[in-house]
């Protein structure tokens, strides 16, 4: 696979990343707990091997919920 045949998108929250070759299409997206900075996107496709790195924007806290 070369990185021509590979796309990323990067959303306020999530992330797609699309590819094909001649035997298989593949699409993978993931939603992320944190608020992301997509400007700041940086991607990387080397020996066939795909790094992302994405700036959080704003760390987002969860409420704790006690198991009964």
């Amino acid at each position: 696979m070369k990185k021509e045949d590979v796309t990323l998108e990067v959303s306020d929250s999530s992330m797609c990343v699309t590819g094909s070759r001649r035997d298989v299409d593949f699409l993978g997206c993931y939603v992320l707990m944190h608020a992301l900075d997509g400007g700041g996107a940086k991607a990387k496709f080397e020996d066939g091997l795909l790094s992302v790195e994405i700036p959080i924007k704003k760390i987002l806290k969860g409420k704790k919920v006690t198991i009964e």
